[in-house]
C-alpha cells in the first residue's frame, strides 16, 4: 500500500506543478475571473484529480490482489450448474 500512496503523492505533486506553471506563463489573467472563483477552481481540479488518481490505484490494488477470482469461479460454476 505504499505504492499508492507515493502514486498518488507524485500524481497530486504533478498536478499542481502544472497548474502553477500555467499560473506562472499566463497569470490566470486571461480568464477573467475573481481570486475567490479562480481558487475554487484550483481546488476543484486538484480534488477531482486525487480522486481520480486515488481511484485508479484502487483498481490497479484489486486487480493485483486476486480477490476477485474467487468470485468470477463461483459465477462460471454456478453458470454451468443452472
Amino acid at each position: 500500500m505504499k505504492w499508492l500512496a507515493t502514486f498518488s503523492a507524485i500524481g497530486a505533486g504533478v498536478t499542481i506543478a502544472t497548474l502553477l506553471g500555467a499560473w506562472a506563463v499566463t497569470g490566470f489573467a486571461t480568464l477573467g475571473l475573481h481570486g475567490a472563483v479562480l481558487g475554487a477552481m484550483i481546488l476543484g481540479v486538484v480534488l477531482s484529480a486525487g480522486l481520480a488518481i486515488g481511484l485508479m490505484g484502487l483498481v490497479f490494488t484489486s486487480g493485483r490482489s486476486r480477490y476477485d477470482e474467487a468470485a468470477y469461479r463461483y459465477e462460471l460454476v454456478k453458470d454451468r450448474d443452472e
